[in-house]
């Protein structure tokens, strides 16, 4: 036989919820009175005593780029089944952006073992997600919410390759302007009139990289500053084609949301498909 290691780590590891609501083992219980002298055989923590007796599905909430930094409304789910383990949110709280964006861990568990139990994890989970409420800064519960109910989670066929062969799960946006670029689509055109735009971050961080000079020219949807945030990069891009006039921040600095860290001039694009604008084209010459 042949044994792999992809990782060992000598602590709780943060998915150890699940492990606890699917056997019933509270691991950090055990942990503690193993540090105090007990053992496995003590505690009964024997191979032939553990088992599976539920399907729990854990979804990690974290914040995201964008919005405001403070909380305007603030509520966890509860119910049978449904187990919030938070960092102690409420409303009214402002978050640290310079740390870990996790929220907290959402489990749910429910049903047996079976096709069916999980299933009925699936949906309890889909109901706790929206009586989670958390409002004034942006988060991934919607992220979450598209997993949940794609066909492939839905039949519990999935593999680390998931989210990599479906990134509009994560960013429906992102995988359209994706999905334009490699297939064309639709073609690029601009506005008449010049605009000045000025680059604000969506929230307070450190500036990574600054990849534009004054005087630059830049397109649509270039990266001008990548900005560094709850443990998250987050690229700063254009919204228009033209030229960047200002950069007012440097590398290593710390930016808060009112922050204007450069200023652009430039025409925005217009998204017109292909065939709508050939068959405009068509109509006009009659």
């Amino acid at each position: 036989a042949e044994f792999v290691f992809m990782e060992v780590n000598p602590r709780v590891q943060v998915e150890h919820t699940v492990t606890e609501e699917a056997t019933g083992i509270d691991i950090v219980q055990a942990q503690l009175l193993i540090a105090g002298g007990r053992t496995l055989d003590d505690l009964g923590l024997l191979q032939e005593n553990i088992g599976l007796r539920q399907h729990s599905l854990q979804a990690r909430i974290t914040m995201m780029p964008g919005k405001g930094e403070m909380l305007d409304f603030y509520q966890e789910p509860s119910g049978e089944g449904v187990r919030c383990d938070s960092a102690g949110w409420y409303t009214g709280f402002k978050p640290n952006q310079m740390y870990d964006p996790l929220v907290g861990k959402l489990i749910c568990s429910a049903g047996d073992v079976t096709t069916e139990g999980f299933e009925q994890a699936r949906r309890l989970m889909l109901k706790s997600l929206g009586d989670l409420k958390i409002e004034g800064v942006a988060n991934n519960i919607d992220a979450v919410e598209r997993i949940l109910t794609h066909p492939e989670f839905i039949d519990n066929n999935i593999n680390t390759s998931f989210l990599a062969n479906n990134p509009e799960l994560l960013d429906p946006n992102k995988a359209k302007k994706q999905h334009t670029a490699e297939h064309g689509s639709a073609k690029r055109l601009y506005s008449e009139e010049r605009i000045r735009f000025e680059l604000t971050p969506p929230m307070t961080g450190n500036i990574l990289e600054v990849k534009k000079r004054a005087g630059d020219e830049v397109d649509v949807g270039e990266t001008v500053v990548v900005l560094s945030a709850m443990k998250i990069e987050t690229e700063m891009v254009s919204p228009v084609k033209g030229i960047v006039t200002e950069i007012n921040c440097k590398a290593g600095e710390q930016v808060s949301g009112d922050t204007i860290v450069a200023v652009l001039e430039g025409h925005e694009e217009i998204q017109i498909d292909t065939i709508a604008a050939v068959a405009s084209e068509r109509n006009e010459m009659g």
